[in-house]
């Protein structure tokens, strides 16, 4: 008795992953490898982050034949949401990789930007394609068949708008009932959870699974990995800030120049009293953030410490404040009281607990920066949205 293994042997798995090796260098050599893109304006409107280049790379098996087929994904520059990136599959005949079908539909994961998706149902890896428009939601799933990208089944529901009015559930091109529908969903969407990989999107972290699994299969080629982190980082900030400015969105801004590094810190105030301010910083790597006096801050660009004073009605605080490495550190903090009900009468000076002259108080703050001569913080705010288009 003859017994045939569909596992692959050592030398197939070789052969196959030099072709596609070759395919991807190809590629790359024509759309470049993948990179990092920090702001993405398109036709449309839509902005963000992305990948570029040949922007993801995957082995998978879609024809359960437990031999992997190469799944690429490359910017096309047409700049509009969904149709941004291509796709091409590729699979071997014989010794060659060969292309099996390519296309530019995407996958959208209930936001406006692009993803691609892939699921496993009965040992096969299915490509998936789902763009809701209007009142219509398409879904379809791609497998390979004789060496040919094509669609295993598809799913279209129609008259979802109005909600409700005149609802058609379509399985391969034919009208089918509910109970018909569910049982073709039941098969194709349950089970094991759909994987879904971002391609451009509103911040760096929705792009971390596409690369490292982009990174995996490089390194199953034979291909070097390819290290964003760097490009990442140096924009980071920019999507934290937005982020923290989307939701203090009455407040007014700033972007100032504490500590003399690279990124700026990012000044928040309320303009109220009783809610204070904000100082935003990046520079460990992380947001980090600090509440002071409402209009108080003080502080000459690139020194490294600021001072930030408060009060009224003859009792006034005044703190300083070392900014390194992106984190915060109280230095000291001095009181000036006056007895309001005392007619002229005389101020009183601590500093750290220790009652002090005038001129012994202000040298406190003068050794780490100077209150007379530095500036405020305050000065040049502007608006939530023009400092969102300074964020850009």
């Amino acid at each position: 008795m003859l017994i045939f293994s569909l596992v692959p042997s050592h030398a197939e798995a070789k052969t196959s992953y030099s072709a596609y090796k070759k395919v991807v260098q190809k590629l790359e050599k024509k759309h470049g490898k993948m990179s990092y893109v920090s702001d993405f304006e398109y036709s449309d409107g839509l902005t963000g982050c992305k990948l570029g280049g040949v922007a993801y790379i995957d082995l998978i098996d879609m024809n359960g034949d437990n031999k992997k087929e190469l799944l690429v994904y490359y910017e096309n520059g047409k700049e509009q949401m969904w149709k941004d990136y291509t796709y091409e599959v590729y699979t071997m005949k014989g010794k060659k990789a060969v292309k099996a079908g390519k296309g530019s539909t995407q996958f959208n994961s209930q936001t406006p930007y692009t993803s691609l998706a892939t699921k496993e149902i009965d040992d096969k890896t299915y490509l998936l394609a789902n763009v809701p428009d209007g009142d219509v939601n398409d879904l379809t799933y791609y497998t390979i068949n004789d060496y040919k990208l094509k669609k295993a089944v598809s799913f279209r529901i129609t008259g979802l708008i109005p909600e409700g009015s005149g609802i058609k559930r379509i399985v391969n091109g034919k009208e089918v009932e509910d109970e018909e529908y569910k049982k073709y969903s039941e098969k194709w969407n349950g089970g094991e959870e759909t994987k879904v990989y971002n391609l451009n999107s509103s911040g760096s972290a929705f792009l971390t699974a596409t690369i490292n699994k982009t990174n995996e299969t490089r390194k199953k080629l034979g291909l070097k990995t390819i290290d964003l982190s760097d490009d990442i980082a140096k924009t980071a900030w920019k999507e934290e800030y937005r982020d923290f400015v989307t939701s203090h969105s009455g407040y007014s801004f700033a972007l100032i120049d504490i500590d003399g590094d690279e990124i700026p810190e990012l000044y928040a105030d309320s303009n109220q009293t009783a809610a204070g301010a904000i100082i935003c910083s990046y520079g460990s790597g992380s947001l980090e953030t600090l509440d002071v006096a409402s209009l108080g801050l003080k502080y000459i660009s690139g020194v490294g410490y600021f001072y930030v004073g408060s009060g009224r009605q003859g009792s006034y605080a005044d703190t300083v404040y070392q900014l390194s490495n992106g984190k915060f550190t109280l230095i000291g903090e001095g009181y000036r009281i006056q007895d309001p009900t005392v007619r002229n009468a005389s101020m009183e000076y601590s500093w750290e607990g220790t009652s002090m002259s005038e001129s012994e108080y202000y040298a406190q703050i003068d050794q780490y920066i100077s209150a007379s001569s530095s500036g405020y913080a305050s000065s040049n705010m502007v608006s939530s949205s023009e400092i969102l288009s300074q964020l850009n």
